[in-house]
């Protein structure tokens, strides 16, 4: 049986979830193991693990998206070297 962080045999689950708990169920999930089981064994509904798989997945996703950060940043970084050369 695996464990989740924090959790040892005998030992009572969480009312709420941390970010880092939840963070390694969605990865058993990622190595395939049934959202069904998984979802037994912590007793959280599948749907809610299935939701924090979503969320999980949306943060990836935007984070792989995003382009050298902040809009504003790149800019001056494409600014710098023509105002470097007019010097």
């Amino acid at each position: 049986m695996t464990m989740v962080a924090g959790q040892e045999q005998g030992q009572e689950l969480p009312e709420r979830w941390s970010a880092k708990a939840k963070t390694e169920v969605v990865l058993r999930l990622l190595r395939w193991e049934a959202v069904e089981a998984v979802s037994r064994e912590i007793e959280v509904w599948a749907l809610e693990v299935e939701a924090w798989r979503r969320v999980f997945l949306g943060g990836g996703r935007a984070s792989l998206k995003r382009r050298g950060g902040d809009p504003g940043d790149r800019a001056v970084k494409q600014a710098q070297p023509k105002v470097e050369s007019s010097r």
